[in-house]
């Protein structure tokens, strides 16, 4: 019996990290309609809106005293998919105390 030499690969996946080609990170498995009616999901970040790929500014922030003073019709700046889905992750990391960086 020989000796293991290490390290050793036991596992790799498929498709690379971020893979950002394959089905499941570009389209998802649920509409836009089903993840607002079913599920409740309509404000689901204060800095980006994922269903319609703009940045959001403290007036369009529903616990803000101010939402919805300008109205819906105001143009937004347009991200890419890309920066939507880094802001998305990220958000949350600055929620917490000590772990959360400003200019996302």
């Amino acid at each position: 019996m020989s000796n293991a030499i290490f390290p050793q690969t036991i596992f790799t996946t498929q498709r690379r990290f971020n893979d950002y080609g394959a089905n499941d990170m570009r389209y998802g498995d649920m509409s836009a309609e089903k993840l607002k009616k079913e599920f409740g999901l309509e404000n689901i970040s204060n800095v980006v809106d994922p269903y319609t790929l703009t940045r959001l500014t403290a007036f369009d922030n529903p616990q803000s005293r101010f939402a919805g003073v300008y109205g819906r019709g105001r143009r937004r700046e347009k991200v890419s998919v890309q920066e939507c889905a880094s802001v998305l992750f990220q958000e949350p990391r600055c929620l917490i105390p000590g772990q959360g960086h400003t200019g996302i």
